[in-house]
């Protein structure tokens, strides 16, 4: 409960001190494409192996974890996750930073391609949906706007909105907060059709890998559940290869 409460508190303090500004909008549009741009490179991860885990916590303070594990090259992400209380496991492949996903279910013993509203099906009763661990671009998805700037955690933000090109599930606008040194969005609020905020998703921790920044926990925040997720990254191998037969939607059935 503590952990909740800390969370909430830290919410409410970093959402204040926004201050709007007038630009013409054209010049707006651009900008916010520029800046996303960038936002958009902090998402990639280095070819390799990635290994992390998942913690879901409850407003009771109960906990439960689950391993995850990433494969990375030019031909797509391909993440695992297992769940030992639950003896759950899934494989979740995503080619090329888009919306294609393939899920196999190994309890199942089912694969799934997720396409449509099905892209915002929850992974494993956690608050990330599977669209949500794509990286797919912000940019590209979304008309974009400047709406201010902001203060979170002591670092200078811009304050972008986001209005899907396409909207599908249960998410709507998107208000994006983005450092101005790094471009890292240290935090996104989810609004729901009607605009009212649902999750939120916070940059906690970030890591120096080649000389760039790549996010390495992240938090979302479930608004009504009041649930977190933490999903941590603590070990990067870059010197593993991989085929390109593994990154094929056939080969989620092999071990």
């Amino acid at each position: 409960m503590k952990l909740i409460f800390i969370i909430l508190l830290s919410l409410s303090i970093n959402y204040l001190n926004i201050s709007a500004y007038a630009q013409e909008k054209n010049d707006a549009v651009l900008t916010a494409e520029e800046i996303l741009e960038h936002a958009d490179k902090v998402f990639v991860y280095p070819n390799g192996r990635l290994t992390g885990k998942m913690v879901h916590v409850t407003p009771s303070g109960k906990s439960r974890m689950i391993s995850v594990h990433g494969s990375v090259s030019a031909d797509g992400l391909l993440l695992k996750f297992r769940s030992a209380d639950r003896d759950d496991e899934l494989k979740v492949l995503y080619k090329s930073r888009s919306e294609n996903i393939w899920v196999y279910d190994l309890h199942a013993n089912k694969l799934f391609n997720k396409r449509g509203p099905d892209i915002f099906d929850v992974i494993m009763m956690t608050n990330f949906t599977f669209i949500d661990l794509s990286h797919a671009s912000l940019k590209d998805g979304h008309n974009a706007a400047i709406k201010g700037e902001a203060v979170v955690k002591g670092m200078d933000c811009h304050l972008l909105t986001l209005e899907p090109l396409v909207k599908a599930g249960i998410y709507g606008r998107l208000e994006v907060f983005i450092t101005k040194k790094d471009y890292i969005p240290v935090r996104m609020d989810y609004h729901d059709g009607e605009n009212i905020i649902f999750k939120t998703m916070s940059i906690v921790k970030t890591a120096s890998q080649n000389g760039r920044l790549i996010p390495v926990r992240y938090d979302m925040y479930d608004v009504k559940k009041k649930t977190v997720t933490i999903l941590e990254f603590f070990e990067f191998n870059e010197n593993i290869k991989y085929d390109k037969k593994l990154f094929r939607y056939e080969s989620l059935r092999e071990n």
